[in-house]
């Protein structure tokens, strides 16, 4: 699967990169739990182009 060789390629192409963050839609509760799955975790919530979203990062080093 990409997303768990995602970490892997941005640690060796990407050295001082240590973690990676992204924004869930608040509606969308599949795509939480699969990131969820992967590790990555809940930071809080924001607004991205007028739509609530949440937070989610993924400590890598």
């Amino acid at each position: 699967m990409v997303m768990e060789k995602l970490a892997s390629f941005i640690t060796s192409t990407f050295q001082d990169i240590n973690e990676i963050v992204l924004t869930v839609n608040t509606d969308n509760p599949h795509a939480m739990a699969l990131y969820r799955q992967q590790g990555y975790q809940y930071m809080g919530d924001s607004m991205f182009v007028g739509r609530p979203v949440h937070i989610m990062a993924l400590t890598i080093k």
